[in-house]
């Protein structure tokens, strides 16, 4: 997100403003991160048996038994999850979550994230998340190398924390 001087943080989706952090000016926000994986997608996930292999080790690590066959389609991809980890932040308290495609090539577009942990530096699971991705459309850069418009979107509101901060 955006960060002004003053160290506030800020997400705005077309004219609805979302969500508000403050942080010490001159000091980033503590953050928790994760790895997770977004179904739904309409022919725009994972393509490649590498990218595919990634997805399936993911959803193994998560306790789901599938095999490559079952995400052949190009309707999954792993995603890079972060999230504010605010002082005040209480049991049961909604946040919402940053995805960020792990393969540039892929549109998290019209997506839903499972369920996914994100973890202090500590390795230490501090909220769960899951729902639809929201995502907005880029405009190209003159030069730049052709890439899906949505590789990063938020699940607004579906973070939820699970331990005291």
């Amino acid at each position: 997100m955006p960060q002004s001087q003053a160290g506030t943080f800020a997400l705005v989706v077309g004219l609805t403003f979302v969500a508000c952090h403050n942080a010490p000016a001159g000091r980033p926000e503590p953050r928790l991160t994760g790895i997770g994986i977004v179904t739904g997608l309409d022919g725009t996930g994972a393509a490649d048996a590498t990218a595919r292999r990634a997805v399936l080790q993911q959803l193994r690590a998560d306790g789901m038994l599938l095999n490559v066959e079952d995400i052949a389609t190009g309707s999954t991809a792993l995603v890079r999850l972060s999230c504010a980890r605010p002082p005040t932040a209480t049991v049961g308290e909604s946040t919402d979550v940053r995805c960020e495609a792990v393969d540039v090539r892929v549109s998290l577009r019209g997506g839903e994230l499972l369920r996914a942990e994100l973890r202090d530096e500590d390795g230490v699971t501090c909220a769960v998340a899951s729902g639809p991705v929201v995502t907005t459309t880029a405009t190209a850069v003159p030069g730049d190398a052709p890439r899906p418009a949505a590789t990063t979107g938020w699940v607004l509101h579906g973070g939820v924390f699970v331990r005291q901060l």
